[in-house]
């Protein structure tokens, strides 16, 4: 009961190709990113987000998933502001309970 429905993508590329074809209506209110991805990172994903309209940013919170927490990877997603939280992997619901609340984003 977190989500209404789902978008999962392989590559990053695919997924700013559907930010980028899609009007603000159909933008996801949250978008679980992995920081390893073939091609483009998470952290290269995060700086064509950032390319968007305010707007549409202000619309999506981010949250960053990782199999392994390197303090790097904690400290690149703490300075960014477009990320909510950091989880290891794996990610269950309880995890994502303790960030959203009644289905809504506590913040942004």
């Amino acid at each position: 009961k977190i989500a209404d429905s789902i978008s999962e993508y392989m590559f990053a590329s695919e997924a700013l190709s559907f930010l980028k074809t899609n009007d603000l209506e159909k933008w996801p209110q949250l978008i679980l990113l992995d920081v390893h991805m073939p091609i483009m990172n998470g952290f290269d994903f995060l700086e064509k987000f950032a390319e968007f309209p305010q707007l549409y940013k202000e619309k999506c919170a981010i949250i960053i998933v990782s199999s392994s927490l390197d303090l790097n990877d904690k400290m690149k997603s703490k300075d960014n502001p477009f990320v909510l939280e950091l989880l290891e992997k794996p990610i269950n619901i309880e995890k994502l309970k303790k960030i959203l609340v009644d289905g809504k984003i506590l913040t942004i």
